[in-house]
């Protein structure tokens, strides 16, 4: 069977259109949020929304992050939450714009990453912070 898929695309809305156009006649299989063809190509009809991704083969594992690899998960998180919350233009994080992003960790412990006073910190005062505060977890 020849089978032409074309790509996910994702509208301004968020929903997310698929199709896949099959050249010989085939059969699908519904999942609950896509259909399979005989290829094993996952699809969505145009209009509809999938809620997940499909779910991997049986006997399928992911290996969990660990170690370095885990520790750049984390910090390349924490660097977006931040960066986020912070000035675009100095890329400064103050007391106000934690508090207005919900970000309680940092509110509580502002006064300590802030060591020279100045009201607002950068990614690398906070990840200073981290790093004196809870050891091992956040060495290089």
């Amino acid at each position: 069977m020849r089978s032409i898929h074309l790509l996910t695309a994702v509208c301004a809305a968020g929903a997310v259109l698929s199709t896949s156009l099959a050249g010989a006649a085939g059969t699908t299989r519904a999942t609950g949020f896509a259909s399979m063809n005989d290829a094993g190509g996952y699809y969505i009809k145009v209009g509809e929304q999938m809620s997940a991704p499909p779910a991997d083969s049986p006997g399928t594992t992911v290996p969990q992050p660990t170690g370095k690899t885990l520790q750049s998960q984390v910090v390349a998180d924490l660097q977006q939450r931040f960066n986020a919350a912070a000035d675009p233009t100095t890329h400064l994080l103050s007391l106000a714009q934690a508090k207005s992003a919900g970000w309680g960790y940092v509110v509580t412990h502002f006064k300590e990453i802030d060591q020279d006073n100045k009201g607002s910190v950068s990614f690398d005062d906070f990840l200073r912070y981290l790093k004196a505060r809870n050891g091992p977890a956040f060495r290089s």
